[in-house]
């Protein structure tokens, strides 16, 4: 989403270095995130590795302290700029960005393609992305019972065990070499 503060992107997804590298392919300059309980480890990599701005909305959650509460938003260069200082009570953080000093130094990511386009040629993701688009509203899952019968029946890793493990070439022969 383009706006007057820097180009956007939203997700609820953790610890999908994926996502966030075809956010940042696409021009995310601002990573929004939420979590019901996250890695901060994520958030800092998530930033560094796309030079992006990530932030993280999160909830309090005592029990667990290491993944409740804590929202940041993290520069691109991995540096925290804010952080709530709690996992049990509710809050908000600001920090400026400048962005128009971050579009004039930033460098978008290199992503090694060659090495990875045949892999990828190959696989099949469990679920597919529209996989509640043809579902109507009341047909949807109502609970995590529901929600995992919901997925498994959309599964393409249940319903084909095999076909989700690439086939690729063999590795080349490798002499043994002494060394002394």
């Amino acid at each position: 989403i383009q706006t007057e503060y820097g180009n956007l992107a939203v997700s609820t997804v953790q610890m999908d270095p994926l996502v966030y590298a075809a956010f940042a392919m696409k021009g995310a300059e601002i990573m929004l995130r939420t979590s019901t309980l996250f890695s901060r480890e994520d958030v800092i990599c998530t930033a560094m590795t796309n030079q992006m701005y990530s932030a993280m909305s999160n909830i309090p959650y005592p029990k667990l302290p290491k993944y409740g509460g804590h929202s940041m938003i993290v520069g691109p260069d991995g540096a925290v700029l804010e952080e709530l200082d709690s996992d049990s009570d509710e809050g908000y953080v600001l920090a400026d960005i400048p962005i128009r000093e971050f579009r004039r130094n930033r460098k978008i990511p290199q992503y090694a393609l060659s090495l990875t386009r045949e892999l990828f040629a190959h696989y099949k993701e469990e679920i597919p992305s529209d996989y509640y688009a043809d579902t109507p509203a009341e047909e949807l899952p109502q609970n995590g019972a529901e929600m995992k019968t919901f997925l498994d029946r959309r599964s393409r890793w249940i319903e084909d065990a095999e076909s989700n493990v690439p086939e690729l070439p063999a590795a080349p022969q490798r002499k043994r070499v002494r060394l002394r």
